[in-house]
């Protein structure tokens, strides 16, 4: 995850001094980040009392968890260079109110980065929003999949410039190297469009990754949602 987490986060922003990551959970993702960034300060923030608690177990997090809602971010404005979201930000009630608090306490220059959130596709929108509701029943939480449009507003009304959605390179990982890092994601919806790609990837073995993430993006946007898109705005 953190090889993933560096291709991607490299091409928007060298060395950033501070980040925060938002829904972040068990601290997963701040870890990789602290990896990469071992010179840059990692702070960690969620809405869940239980998961902090439980984060916090790792003396490697210790002090650098917060609890906290992202829409009322406990940070003074121009307080991070890099905000990042791996798979939460489609659990915000209000995208274009989550990301202008984002946009807020972003520095000039700074970056948004969301990875591996569900994008509805223009053939199959329907039925993935019906799954995420059914999800969102089953888990007494909120469960969205955005259409490429809709992501696309909400990063520039919430006032960034040059929004790009792509698909995520953790795709690779994924579908070349058999990672198990989201098995619990498997169990919720049927694999055959998962399977129907990773079999593509194969007769693509002699692509480059560019062109098989190109390949695979398409496919988002017309067909299935596979394992999610990522996300990148700069605030000016």
């Amino acid at each position: 995850m953190a090889s993933g987490f560096k291709t991607e986060i490299a091409q928007w922003v060298s060395q950033p001094s501070r980040v925060l990551v938002l829904g972040s959970g068990d601290g997963k993702e701040a870890l990789a980040l602290s990896g990469i960034f071992p010179q840059t300060l990692v702070v960690s923030m969620d809405l869940s009392g239980p998961e902090i608690q439980l984060a916090v177990q790792d003396s490697r997090l210790r002090g650098k968890m917060i609890r906290g809602d992202w829409d009322l971010p406990p940070f003074e404005p121009n307080s991070f260079d890099l905000v990042v979201f791996f798979a939460a930000l489609h659990h915000s009630v209000d995208l274009t109110r989550t990301l202008r608090s984002v946009f807020k306490i972003l520095r000039s220059g700074g970056v948004l980065y969301a990875t591996h959130e569900p994008m509805s596709s223009a053939l199959l929108g329907v039925f993935q929003r019906r799954r995420m509701a059914r999800i969102a029943i089953e888990e007494e939480g909120i469960e969205s999949s955005p259409s490429h449009y809709e992501y696309t507003r909400a990063i520039s009304d919430a006032g960034f410039v040059s929004p790009r959605i792509f698909a995520s390179g953790l795709n690779l990982v994924r579908l070349e190297d058999s990672d198990t890092t989201f098995e619990d994601v498997k169990v919720r919806r049927n694999p055959w469009p998962e399977k129907l790609v990773a079999k593509c990837m194969m007769w693509m073995r002699g692509r480059g990754p560019s062109k098989k993430l190109s390949f695979i993006f398409t496919i988002q946007r017309l067909a299935f949602g596979l394992f999610g898109v990522t996300m990148v705005g700069r605030k000016p």
